[in-house]
């Protein structure tokens, strides 16, 4: 008896888990090694960073655990058919969390420093991600706010609001030239969350208003000329919000198509990863140990892997589709799948674009047709 619950376990430890272990490795080996190449290190697309950091990786988690490793699971006996869902939720949530915190790491491990003397030194050379600057100063009088917020919460019962301000970066007090050609800008942001239905009344709209007021006084005093080691601001739903502010200001609109935005990094160049790689690591050793053992005590089901090994190849695609079959065009039902094809097309091309996912403004619905 003993012997058999072994070869057991071995038989799903290569029929099921190692077969999934190597699309995991294959997954992260690949897309990281596209986001290296062609974003961090020869720049040759900037898109919007939560969509490679965030919205891909678990889009290709999904696509992976759906596609791949749910068929795989179905060959596993559970006593509750249920719990075959659940193991195929769980896998997406152990694969996405190291997967996005990989690519966090390799943004950061990845990212060159620029180090430089003077501020003007920076529009001359090509775009970083870091920078150490030994000489800088903020005309904060020229200072410009853009106020953002979002409904969040598990049943949107809290607003979130984000102060965004920003000020030119110069040389000197005594050394800048003309507001045209302010091409460096510094950033911060103040966050805070309120209650939704409180901020619909006068009492809610004094407190928001009492913490943009202390955003502003905060930034107008703090002590920024203490560290000199910079991130850029690269294309994101954070970098709209500092442009938006920069707009405001007289020649907004024509700089910040070409401006360089920059917040202070805490520590310097060589501790830029923190424990990210820590994380990883440890996320995704936990995840594997987790659903290794779920995995290894059940037991295999032999006859419905034999079943399928006898299926041919188009009979293996529309079993590993399931539900998803019909998004194909067939005689039963021809028009509706188009029309899903269709939206899910033009949601993906929004979202590609930039457009933000979960809350897209009104300027992004409107260049793409929507109706607000």
């Amino acid at each position: 008896m003993e012997n058999q619950n072994n070869q057991s376990k071995i038989n799903i430890l290569k029929t099921i888990y190692l077969p999934i272990l190597i699309s995991i490795g294959i997954l992260f080996s690949i897309y990281s090694l596209l986001n290296y190449l062609i974003i961090i290190k020869y720049k040759l697309i900037e898109p919007n960073v939560g969509l490679v950091k965030f919205f891909i990786p678990i889009l290709l988690t999904v696509v992976l655990s759906y596609f791949y490793i749910r068929p795989k699971i179905n060959f596993i006996v559970f006593k509750n058919g249920d719990k075959k869902g659940d193991l195929t939720y769980l896998f997406i949530f152990i694969i996405a969390i190291p997967f996005i915190i990989f690519q966090h790491y390799l943004d950061t491990k990845g990212g060159e420093l620029t180090q430089v003397k003077h501020i003007y030194e920076i529009v001359s050379k090509p775009k970083t991600k870091y920078y150490q600057i030994e000489d800088f100063f903020l005309l904060r009088k020229f200072g410009s706010l853009w106020v953002s917020s979002d409904v969040t919460g598990r049943y949107g019962t809290e607003l979130s609001v984000t102060a965004s301000l920003v000020c030119p970066l110069v040389d000197t007090v005594f050394n800048y030239n003309k507001e045209e050609t302010w091409k460096v800008w510094f950033a911060k942001n103040y966050h805070k969350t309120f209650n939704y239905k409180k901020s619909e009344t006068m009492a809610g709209q004094n407190e928001i208003n009492e913490f943009i007021d202390k955003s502003v006084m905060d930034f107008k005093l703090s002590d920024f000329s203490q560290e000199h080691f910079f991130s850029r601001i690269s294309n994101s739903d954070e970098r709209k919000n500092y442009v938006s502010a920069i707009e405001r200001f007289p020649f907004g609109t024509k700089l910040s198509k070409e401006v360089v935005i920059l917040r202070q990094e805490k520590g310097d160049y060589n501790t830029r990863n923190g424990s990210s790689l820590f994380w990883f690591l440890g996320t995704f050793l936990l995840g594997q140990i987790i659903v290794l053992f779920i995995i290894l005590n059940h037991k295999l089901n032999k006859k419905s892997l034999l079943k399928y090994e006898k299926l041919n190849s188009s009979d293996k695609i529309k079993n590993a589709l399931g539900f998803l079959i019909f998004l194909v065009p067939n005689k039963k039902s021809y028009v509706t799948p188009i029309l899903f094809d269709i939206n899910i097309i033009v949601f993906l091309l929004m979202v590609f674009s930039g457009v933000s996912i979960i809350h897209p403004n009104t300027k992004e619905l409107l260049n793409w047709g929507g109706i607000i």
